[in-house]
């Protein structure tokens, strides 16, 4: 377990960012489907934190995914109008 967690799940994430998420990315993808791909990314981050750190931790955590990808949104939003 301590090998997926520690070298496959990083590299899988990796990967995902590089082809939909980063500036740059291969394929181009809506903002919404975009800003999921994003939060689930980050959850699993903070479901890690939450479980291998500490609870407060993972929670703070979530809370500033949640809180910077709804105003990265929104900007993205005035942008296009």
């Amino acid at each position: 377990m301590n090998f997926v967690v520690g070298i496959v799940l990083p590299l899988f994430v990796i990967s995902i960012w590089m082809l939909f998420i980063a500036p740059k990315s291969l394929f181009e993808i809506n903002k919404i489907l975009c800003l999921t791909i994003e939060v689930i990314l980050f959850s699993i981050v903070s479901y890690f934190i939450y479980n291998k750190i500490s609870s407060n931790f993972g929670v703070i955590y979530f809370i500033f995914i949640l809180l910077n990808s709804g105003l990265n949104w929104l900007n993205n939003l005035n942008q296009n109008h």
